[in-house]
């Protein structure tokens, strides 16, 4: 198939070459291209045989070639004596680039490798999109109102999630921030939370993007806007006017029985047991048996588990995030956000043993937050890795669930 589409391809190109002078290149030289960060930058020569040309950017997912031009997707078209183009591809993917000449004549569809065409791949920056894109958050402010505090601040138009600290010690630094409490996950276009916290303490409020926390912790991630500078509190008072105000309530409560309003009025009741019958030999032999059995068996506290892997000093950067999310969330049992945070940082993840690492701890925080199928699951994809580990919990759910 692909010798019928070259050898139809090939009157076409003949007939644009013997247009040509002898010795002319009807296409660009010296193509290369590297990432920028958030945009990938395209450098080539123009062609000094054409004149009046333009040149085309194309872009795909596969080494370009003259066969699979036409599949590659046209970017952009530049004039000449340009010889640059600055590329911001959708996503993270790595690309493959070739640039073409067109001139009065026509267009030359030549994709030579190493010449025009790139043979190797080149993808934007993770963090340096993830960066750019974050929220940016500005004029964060604590107030009281009444038994609550009303947490507001201003954000710009990405609906990135935010993550809301709060800490009964100032929020300045990312040591700080390690050790503040995560009290709410605003989704979409939230800026606004109202905490209810203990009346009587003074708390300071940070609130930053999910994502750049899902990278770094170090970096100046704090900064005039982002968090509170002055503490605010609940005053006492309110507590003690009327502590019903400032105690947890259950968004669905259970029916209050109020016994005293039929006590004085209740019948006494007449108990009466039924005889009391000697069971039979076969029955209190079985009934021994069983209790027997039951005290015999050892109740074994169920508690999470680190690889001994993870607990070697050196690692990698997402062995590091990694290690950052178990001491975050994992350690101090906070199990829903957790598993999402090991979910964002499988996405990042290419190493096989890392990627099993993660399914098995998100395997866990799901088993303890009471999500047995998703768990068994989560072992089922660490077990190539980590078999005896996984097959050890992948027991304990089945015991649980049967």
């Amino acid at each position: 198939m692909r010798k019928v589409f070259l050898l139809c391809l090939l009157p076409t190109l003949l007939g644009m070459l013997f247009s040509l002078d002898k010795g002319a290149r009807p296409f660009p030289t010296d193509l290369h291209y590297f990432s920028e960060g958030t945009t990938i930058l395209l450098q080539w020569q123009d062609t000094p045989d054409l004149t009046g040309e333009v040149y085309h950017i194309y872009r795909y997912s596969s080494p370009i070639k003259t066969e699979n031009l036409s599949k590659a997707e046209l970017v952009d078209t530049v004039s000449a004596g340009v010889e640059e183009y600055r590329d911001r591809p959708s996503g993270t993917a790595d690309w493959y680039y070739a640039v073409t000449a067109e001139d009065e004549k026509g267009h030359y569809p030549l994709a030579i490798p190493y010449i025009n065409s790139g043979t190797l791949s080149v993808g934007l920056d993770r963090q340096a999109v993830v960066r750019e894109n974050a929220v940016q958050i500005t004029s964060l402010t604590a107030r009281t109102m009444g038994s609550s505090i009303l947490v507001d601040f201003d954000r710009n138009g990405s609906s990135r999630a935010i993550s809301l600290y709060r800490s009964t010690s100032p929020i300045a630094t990312p040591e700080q921030l390690r050790q503040s409490l995560l009290v709410a996950v605003l989704e979409g276009d939230q800026h606004a939370w109202q905490d209810k916290p203990i009346p009587g303490i003074s708390y300071y409020y940070a609130a930053l993007d999910r994502e750049i926390l899902n990278l770094e912790w170090e970096s100046k991630i704090l900064f005039k806007g982002n968090y509170t500078i002055n503490p605010a509190v609940i005053p006492l008072s309110e507590f003690l006017d009327n502590p019903s105000l400032a105690l947890p309530v259950r968004k669905a409560p259970l029916p209050l029985l109020q016994l005293e309003k039929y006590y004085n009025e209740l019948p006494s009741l007449a108990i009466s047991f039924p005889e009391k019958k000697a069971l039979t030999p076969k029955l209190q032999r079985r009934v021994s048996a069983f209790l027997s059995d039951i005290s015999q068996k050892e109740v074994k506290e169920i508690l999470p588990r680190i690889l001994p892997v993870d607990e070697k000093e050196e690692s990698s950067a997402l062995e590091t995030k990694l290690k950052q999310i178990l001491g975050e969330y994992f350690l101090k049992e906070r199990w829903d956000h957790g598993q999402r945070a090991l979910l964002l940082l499988l996405s990042e993840g290419e190493d096989p043993d890392l990627t099993a690492r993660i399914h098995y701890y998100r395997g866990q925080c799901l088993y303890f937050s009471g999500n047995y199928e998703m768990s068994y699951l989560e072992f089922l994809l660490s077990r190539d890795i980590y078999y005896s580990e996984s097959e050890e919990w992948m027991e304990i759910l089945l015991n649980q669930v049967l």
